[in-house]
Parts: structure tokens; C-alpha cells; sequence
């Protein structure tokens, strides 16, 4: 009976101690809160091991495939870096899997990203991106040093060509195959040969700036992006709008 007169009532099953016991007795679960304490501790997590980490040396051992003299791009010899002064774009463009995959310039990029994330500002995160474009300016030496003849073909077609990569294939393909030579990387397959190609500056520039105006690719990319479809060449009323 309630203490107070008036006082409601209220049945909650969950502080029912005997269908507790029936359904501890049928083994049936029933809803509870979250408990995260030893006794209701969870017997399936014991089959997950986390990987161990692995130390730098270890992931450079992986990474270099053949001897690197300066492994940890840690120049002693008192000469200045090439790009101290910073790498150029079609060189950070034409170089990007070798960046992403480094493992010198993982660490660098998540204690950045981790900083922003934390502290919402990049602002405050100056000797972060400080210590992530050093980093890159130390590592850009290592495709110059190994594959000079490849690097400099690669890097300068694409200069030449206003970053347009499809008119360097080949000169890509000699120097990924040396590159994978020397180090574990791993390339993505690039995209085929557009079909018009008055102005394509590359798939990682913005959509105004990829296609010439007007033409059929601009309105097939345009539709893609916007989820309609692939244009057809034969069915649309702009396909012949050059």
C-alpha cells in the first residue's frame, strides 16, 4: 500500500524480483540498463585482440623495400632540403599515394587532424600543420632519390600539361612501377581517357573548373554529381551543344 493517501501506484516489471528470478531461471534476457562492471562483463569480448601496434622501425622495415640510407629523414650532414621552402603543387598532386601511405607523415597528419577535432579550431593548431609540412618537405626527397629519372619525367609532363594527367600516362606508369619497386605502395587504378578533352585539369579540382563550358562531359559530370544518370549521347538535347 502506498505510505500517503492519494499516493499512485505505479507496477515497473523491472523491479520485480520474482520475474527476475523466472527469467534468470529460463534464461531469457530481459531490458536493462548498460552495466559495464566486471560481473556483467561480456565473456564473447575475450576472442577480440586489438593489433599491436607496431614501432616506426617496424613499419619502415615494411615500407622500404630496399635500403634506405636515411631512414627517418633525419639529414646530418648539415646540406639544406631540397623543398624547405616548400613543395609545389603538381608535385604534391602527382605524388599524393606516396604522401597518404608514408608511414613518417601518418602520425604527423593524426596528431593534426586529432587537434582540430579536439580543439575546433585550427588556429590553435599552428605547431600541429607546422610539424606535418616539415615532415612533408623531409619525405619529398625519397622519389627524387630513388627513382630520379621517373620523378622528374612524371612531375615535369605534368607541369607542362597544366596538371592535365591524362596526356602523362605513361610516364605515370613508368613511375609507379619504379616507385613499387622501392617501396610498398600500392596505386589506384586513374580514370580512362575523357572523351573531350579541351579542359580537364584533374579529378581532384572543382566541378566548374574540370570541363570546358558546354560540353558533353560538363553536363555528364554535372549529372553524375547530382545523382541523375549518365548522359546519353544519342538521347540528349545537349549532346551535340559544343
Amino acid at each position: 500500500m502506498a505510505d500517503k493517501i492519494g499516493q499512485e501506484i505505479f507496477y515497473d516489471y523491472r523491479d520485480d524480483q520474482n520475474l527476475k528470478a523466472q527469467i534468470a531461471e529460463k534464461a531469457v534476457m530481459w531490458w536493462q540498463p548498460l552495466h559495464f562492471s566486471d560481473e556483467f562483463y561480456n565473456s564473447i569480448w575475450t576472442l577480440y585482440r586489438p593489433p599491436q601496434n607496431k614501432t616506426m622501425d617496424q613499419q619502415l622495415d615494411e615500407f622500404y623495400i630496399t635500403p634506405m640510407a636515411d631512414r627517418h629523414c633525419e639529414r646530418k650532414d648539415g646540406r639544406a632540403n631540397i623543398f624547405q621552402a616548400g613543395i609545389p603543387m603538381h608535385i604534391l598532386k602527382s605524388f599524393a599515394e606516396f604522401w597518404v601511405q608514408h608511414p613518417l607523415l601518418k602520425i604527423e597528419r593524426k596528431n593534426y587532424e586529432n587537434c582540430k577535432l579536439m580543439k575546433q579550431n585550427p588556429n590553435l593548431c599552428v605547431s600541429e600543420s607546422v610539424a606535418v609540412a616539415e615532415a612533408y618537405n623531409k619525405v619529398a626527397e625519397q622519389p627524387f632519390t630513388k627513382c630520379p629519372k621517373e620523378s622528374v619525367g612524371w612531375v615535369k609532363c605534368v607541369d607542362d600539361n597544366a596538371r592535365n594527367f591524362f596526356m602523362c600516362r605513361d610516364l605515370q606508369v613508368e613511375w609507379e612501377d619504379c616507385m613499387k619497386s622501392h617501396f610498398n605502395l600500392k596505386f589506384p587504378p586513374y580514370p580512362k581517357h575523357p572523351r573531350r578533352a579541351e579542359w580537364n585539369a584533374g579529378s581532384e579540382d572543382p566541378y566548374r573548373m574540370r570541363f570546358k563550358l558546354r560540353s558533353r562531359d560538363m553536363w555528364a559530370d554535372l549529372s553524375r554529381h547530382t545523382g541523375v544518370g549518365t548522359v546519353h549521347p544519342d538521347s540528349d538535347i545537349y549532346a551535340d551543344n559544343f
